[in-house]
């Protein structure tokens, strides 16, 4: 059928082509015989292509109802399709349903529940510290820790003080040392060779 409406539609084309050319012959005659003659040629061609159209709608409207009634038919298939596998699904399910039981699924879960919270509260005793006690109050830590950083910080500023500054106690000790050691070494220098015995403060024993 598509190849016989392509036949007529192209036949209605050339009937509209020899109409358009027969239009513009009358255009440029007189009124006559001649005129007359081209006007029957143009009556004959337009009645020819009322036909063809005519035919070309019924095919066309034939082709309609076709792919309707097909459209219908191919609906209904999968309707029977769907229908069908839905009777199976609701079967399969059944059978399932029988072997579950609602008050057996939600025990099941309960006792899951239990061993999942069971299993979070071993989990943390495992996880305790041992070390430290946790009643330490972490403000004295943070004292100590404090205090740590202060006298480290004094001893380096200690060493870097100059002497004039730092504590009396170590200028003491440092005087003592180097008067001790001139004395030894004046005893050493007049004594020559022999070497003399000396108290804590570098005198002659």
């Amino acid at each position: 059928m598509e190849k016989r409406t392509t036949v007529i539609d192209t036949r209605i084309k050339k009937y509209d082509q020899e109409l358009l050319e027969y239009q513009k012959q009358m255009s440029r005659m007189k009124p006559g015989a001649a005129q007359n003659a081209i006007k029957q040629r143009a009556l004959r061609t337009l009645k020819q292509k009322k036909m063809y159209q005519s035919q070309l709608d019924q095919m066309q409207s034939q082709q309609f109802n076709m792919e309707q009634v097909h459209f219908a038919s191919q609906t209904m298939q999968d309707t029977v399709t769907t229908v069908s596998a839905m009777k199976e699904t609701k079967k399969a399910l059944e059978k399932v349903s029988r072997k579950l039981d609602v008050g057996d699924v939600e025990k099941l879960t309960e006792e899951l529940e239990d061993m999942m919270q069971d299993n979070n509260e071993i989990q943390e005793i495992l996880g305790r510290n041992y070390t430290l006690s946790e009643d330490i109050d972490e403000t004295e830590l943070e004292g100590e820790l404090e205090a740590l950083a202060a006298e480290s910080w004094l001893g380096d500023e200690e060493d870097e003080l100059p002497v004039y500054l730092r504590d009396s106690n170590t200028v003491e000790r440092s005087t003592t040392n180097t008067a001790t050691e001139r004395t030894s070494n004046h005893l050493g220098e007049t004594s020559g060779d022999a070497v003399l015995d000396t108290d804590e403060y570098g005198l002659p024993a």
